[in-house]
């Protein structure tokens, strides 16, 4: 708040200011520059800058310079994190993998390095108390729908895990715990690794001017595609969501399975290393099978699929675990996204330039 005087000061500055600017005509004369100046010294006197002023201007300075940066990646790239194993074991998706309940926990900062480099998490349930298990029950982080939380209730006592309800089941399939079942306290009752999907830029600049090749890995939109939309309303899964899978066909191809080939107009696909790698059988990789279900379009042999116009093929690497082109049909080019080519985390051998 400003006292009397410095209010009848700041009323003087506004009149001087109102007169010298109606003075002022073209370049100011010394007279005229040294006048200003002391206006200055009176403003900056009345009103000084805080201390903090310098400190404020850094933090906007590095909030817009984020802001557009951040534009600027979503405008050329966008990160993507796989949920399925639908593409292994070229990418990875989300993995629990149970543990031996006595299997001690690893120490804080080898936890913290596996998880950081490697993106596993490490979680164990012990009983905190004896009691009957309540109930388990699965709850957002303060309403943050990407942060699980697990909630186990014991004895009147709530245990808390930091991963979802559906790793949960999978990490205690070894050592199931049920509703109404007696434990001690100091009781192990579940040790399992989350072990995080491969995370990864998918280049977005290129897809305003060209379409992806046969062999590409390529990321799309559900919206429309009826088979996935059917099946997402049956499951009561979320609609609009986005899948990864390589591109395996472009508007001309006529497309067969022989498994473990796939043959456009009779000849095998060999557009990339990646189908040779597919068809080797080695490393984890079993070629390509036909879709189970007679309703399928590439069900049995001798079912053909030729794509039109503005329709791409969508299969995934991992084809005996995979729901792609061969269940709900061709990707409308309108639901592409662009085109995944690296791998950011975590740090192990799939780290790097996708192939």
């Amino acid at each position: 708040m400003l006292s009397d005087k410095q209010l009848e000061e700041a009323g003087n500055l506004e009149d001087e200011l109102s007169r010298f600017h109606k003075q002022a005509r073209g370049k100011a004369k010394k007279d005229e520059q040294e006048a200003f100046a002391g206006l200055q010294k009176r403003v900056l006197k009345l009103f000084p800058k805080e201390k903090d002023e310098g400190t404020i201007d850094l933090v906007e300075t590095l909030f817009f310079t984020a802001v557009i940066g951040l534009g600027i990646m979503c405008f050329f790239a966008r990160p993507f994190k796989i949920p399925t194993d639908s593409m292994k074991p070229t990418l990875w998706g989300v993995a629990t993998d149970p543990v031996e309940l006595d299997e001690p926990m690893p120490n804080p900062l080898a936890r913290i390095l596996d998880m950081a480099l490697f993106g596993t998490f490490h979680h164990r349930l012990v009983a905190g108390n004896d009691g009957i298990i309540e109930g388990i029950r699965q709850s957002d982080f303060l309403g943050i729908p990407l942060i699980k939380q697990t909630h186990i209730r014991i004895g009147g006592h709530t245990h808390t895990l930091w991963c979802d309800q559906a790793e949960f089941a999978k990490g205690i399939v070894n050592n199931p715990i049920e509703r109404g079942q007696q434990v001690r306290k100091g009781e192990v009752l579940a040790r399992f690794k989350v072990r995080t999907g491969d995370q990864l830029f998918v280049e977005r600049f290129s897809n305003h001017f060209r379409r992806p090749g046969a062999g590409e890995v390529f990321v799309f939109t559900t919206h429309h595609i009826r088979g996935i939309e059917d099946r997402n309303r049956q499951e009561g899964s979320p609609w609009g969501q986005y899948y990864i899978k390589r591109c395996v066909g472009v508007p001309g191809d006529e497309l067969s399975i022989d498994p473990p080939y796939l043959k456009n107009h009779g000849q095998t696909v060999n557009s990339r290393d990646a189908f040779q790698r597919i068809y080797s059988k080695q490393n984890g990789y079993n070629g390509y099978t036909f879709a189970s279900g007679s309703a399928s379009p590439l069900g049995e042999a001798g079912d053909t699929v030729t794509l039109r116009d503005g329709q791409f093929w969508a299969m995934g690497d991992n084809s005996f675990n995979s729901l792609d082109s061969r269940y709900w049909g061709a990707v409308p080019e309108k639901n592409l996204i662009g085109t995944a080519v690296f791998v950011y985390w975590p740090f192990g051998s799939r780290w790097g330039l996708i192939r």
